[in-house]
C-alpha cells in the first residue's frame, strides 16, 4: 500500500469557499466629480409605430416580435417604464397575453435579386495579371440598393494575391460606382464555397439598368498560374440569354467573352441582392407584462400597462418585444392579434416571427424583398436619462483563479436639485435603480452587488444614468465574489491537491467530498456547526459538491 502523503499548514495556501456568498474582492475605489444635470425629462414617448392594417396571429408556439432601437446620434438613454401595443383577441384564448422586453443577437438576413445558378456548370481559372471577370446585369423593374455580391468560389495553391473585391460599374465599363469589401484569400479551401462580397455603402441601382461587376485582384498582381490562383465557377446557358460575361488578361485593356468548355456562352455562378441587419431575440428577459383575456376586447384598441422595474437602453444596442401566449396555449380559433404595417414604416428595426416558440426567428417580409418588411403597432414610454458617470473594470479577475462569478456594487452621493431624481446603474446586461428626494446629499445603490452580471469579460464597461434635476459628487465601485459552482476541483484554484482545513455549516446545509455518500458534511440542526481540523491532515479533496444550503469551506492549497 503507497505511503500517505502528509503535509503541514506552512507548505499550503488557506483558501475560504462560501458557497451561494457574496465575498469582497478588493476594497471599494473611491471617486470624486461634481457632475449638475438639469431638466431630464420624465413620463415621454420615445418610440412608437402606430399604423397598422394586417394581423399577426399569436398562439400555442407562434410568437411576434419587434425589434427597436434607439438612435445612434442621440446622446440620451431611454428609461422604458410602459409598454403599448395595438390588437385585440379572437375566440376564448386560454392564457394571458404576454409581453417581454428582450436583448437580442446580431443576424444578417439577404434577399436575392439577382440569382444566376443554375445550367451546367464549369470551373475557371483567375490569375495571371490581374485577370477580371465581368458580366452584364439588369437592375430589373424596381430599383434596390446592392448589399452584396455572392459568387462560388475555391483556392488553388497560392493565389497571386491575398485579397479580393468584388467592383459595380457602369454597363459601358467607364466608371466605377461601388466596391464591396476586401475578403481574404486564406479563407478560400481547396473546395468550392459560397463567398460573399459585401457593399458596405449599399449602392442604389436603378429599375431597367444595366451594370457589371468584375472580380479585382487587390492591386493587379502579376504572377500566379494554374496551379497557383482562385477558381471561380462558371454556368454555361444558351445563345438567348443576355447575362453575358467577359475576362480580361491585361487589367481590362482588352475583352474576351467567357465561353464554357464546348464554347457554349457562359457567365458567373452568382447571386446578389440586399442585405438586412437584424436584430432577433434571445432569451435574455429584462422585463415582462402581461394581459389575460378578460382584459383584451374583441375589437381593435390600444393595451397600455407599466413594467414592474424601469429597464434603461442604450443607443449602442437593439432590443425586441416579444409577443406569446401563455404556457403555449391557444389556437387556430382562440389567439390574440396584434396589428402590423407593411412598408417598412418603423426604420429601427423589423417585425420577426416563430412557429417553434421563439428558438428560430424569420422576418416578416423579407422573402418579397427588404423593402416590404412589416413593423408591429407597438410604443414604448418613460422617462429620458443622461449619461453621468462611466468606467471600466475587469469583472473577469474576480474569477481567474477561484470558481466565483463577478458581482458589482455601484454607489453614488447625489441630491436633487428639486423633486426626484432618478439615478440608473448598468454593468453588461445587468441593471439597478435608485430613486431620491433628498436636497441634501445622501449615497444610494445603483447597482447592487446582488444583482447578476452574466457577462465575465475584461474591461467591462460600467454607467450611471440620471433623471431629473440634481447633483452628483462621487461615486464608489466594489468587486464582489459569488460563489456559485456546485461541484469544485482542485483544477478551479491551478492546484495540483486541495485537503479540507474546516467548514461552517449554517442549519440544513451539506457538502459532499469525493463523490463518496460516507464522506457527507451536513446539518440537519437549527444553529449553525462549526468544525476545523488539526495540523495534520492527508485526505485528498479531489472534488467537492454542494449539496444543500450555503456552506464555507476551509481548504489548504497545494501548489
Amino acid at each position: 500500500m503507497p505511503e500517505t502523503m502528509t503535509y503541514t499548514k506552512l507548505e499550503t495556501q488557506p483558501i475560504l469557499v462560501p458557497y451561494g456568498q457574496l465575498k469582497p474582492f478588493e476594497v471599494p475605489t473611491e471617486a470624486s466629480s461634481i457632475t449638475e444635470w438639469s431638466g431630464i425629462s420624465q413620463n415621454v414617448s420615445h418610440i412608437e409605430q402606430t399604423s397598422s392594417n394586417t394581423d399577426t396571429l399569436v398562439y400555442y408556439k407562434n410568437y411576434a416580435a419587434q425589434d427597436f432601437t434607439i438612435s445612434p446620434s442621440d446622446s440620451q438613454a431611454r428609461v422604458i417604464t410602459t409598454l403599448a401595443w395595438y390588437g385585440r383577441k379572437v375566440g376564448s384564448p386560454p392564457g394571458a397575453l404576454i409581453v417581454e422586453l428582450r436583448e437580442t443577437s446580431y443576424k444578417l438576413e439577404r434577399s436575392v435579386k439577382i440569382d444566376v445558378t443554375t445550367g451546367a456548370q464549369e470551373n475557371r481559372k483567375f490569375y495571371g495579371s490581374c485577370q477580371y471577370f465581368t458580366r452584364d446585369e439588369s437592375a430589373g423593374s424596381s430599383g434596390w440598393n446592392l448589399g452584396y455580391v455572392m459568387l462560388r468560389m475555391r483556392k488553388v495553391g497560392t493565389p497571386p494575391s491575398t485579397k479580393m473585391r468584388v467592383e459595380l460599374w457602369s454597363q459601358d465599363r467607364t466608371t466605377k460606382l461601388a466596391e464591396s469589401e476586401l475578403i481574404s484569400t486564406n479563407v478560400l479551401t481547396d473546395q468550392f464555397q459560397d463567398i460573399y462580397f459585401n457593399f458596405p455603402t449599399k449602392p442604389s441601382l436603378s429599375a431597367n439598368t444595366s451594370y457589371r461587376f468584375k472580380i479585382v485582384y487587390e492591386n493587379c498582381p502579376a504572377g500566379g498560374d494554374e496551379g497557383n490562383c482562385v477558381e471561380v465557377l462558371i454556368v454555361r446557358y444558351g445563345s438567348g440569354d443576355a447575362r453575358r460575361a467577359y475576362y480580361t488578361n491585361d487589367c481590362g485593356t482588352s475583352w474576351s467573352e467567357l465561353r464554357g468548355s464546348n464554347n457554349d456562352p457562359a457567365t458567373l455562378y452568382l447571386k446578389a441582392g440586399e442585405n438586412a441587419d437584424v436584430y432577433v431575440p434571445t432569451s435574455k428577459v429584462l422585463a415582462s407584462v402581461s394581459w389575460s383575456a378578460s382584459e383584451i376586447g374583441t375589437t381593435d384598441a390600444w393595451y397600455q400597462k407599466s413594467l414592474s422595474n424601469p429597464v434603461i437602453v442604450t443607443s449602442e444596442k437593439h432590443y425586441a418585444l416579444v409577443f406569446k401566449q401563455d404556457v403555449y396555449l391557444g389556437d387556430g380559433s382562440n389567439y390574440y392579434v396584434v396589428r402590423k404595417q407593411s412598408g417598412n414604416p418603423y426604420a429601427g428595426g423589423f417585425q420577426m416571427k416563430s412557429s417553434d416558440a421563439g428558438n428560430t426567428w424569420s422576418v416578416e417580409g423579407l422573402a418579397s424583398g427588404i423593402s416590404s418588411t412589416y413593423d408591429l403597432a407597438f410604443k414604448i414610454l418613460g422617462d429620458l436619462a443622461t449619461k453621468i458617470y462611466e468606467n471600466t473594470v475587469n469583472l473577469a479577475e474576480v474569477g481567474s483563479k477561484t470558481p466565483a462569478t463577478g458581482r458589482l456594487n455601484i454607489t453614488v452621493r447625489a441630491r436633487a436639485a428639486t423633486g426626484t431624481i432618478k439615478l440608473f446603474g448598468v454593468a453588461g446586461s445587468a441593471q439597478g435603480a435608485a430613486t431620491t428626494t433628498s436636497t441634501s446629499l445622501i449615497e444610494i445603490v445603483v447597482l447592487a452587488k446582488e444583482t447578476d452580471i452574466p457577462e465575465q469579460t475584461n474591461n467591462l464597461t460600467w454607467q450611471v444614468w440620471a433623471n431629473g434635476s440634481g447633483l452628483a459628487d462621487k461615486y464608489v465601485v466594489q468587486r464582489y465574489s459569488y460563489f456559485s459552482k456546485k461541484d469544485i476541483t482542485p483544477k478551479d484554484f491551478g492546484a495540483a491537491e486541495l485537503f479540507l482545513a474546516g467548514y461552517r455549516l449554517p442549519p440544513n446545509s451539506a457538502f459532499m467530498i469525493n463523490d463518496d455518500a460516507g464522506n457527507v458534511y451536513s446539518n440537519d440542526g437549527t444553529s449553525e456547526v462549526t468544525q476545523r481540523i488539526g495540523d495534520a491532515f492527508n485526505v485528498s479533496v479531489r472534488k467537492i459538491s454542494i449539496i444543500n444550503g450555503t456552506p464555507t469551506i476551509e481548504l489548504l492549497k497545494v501548489v
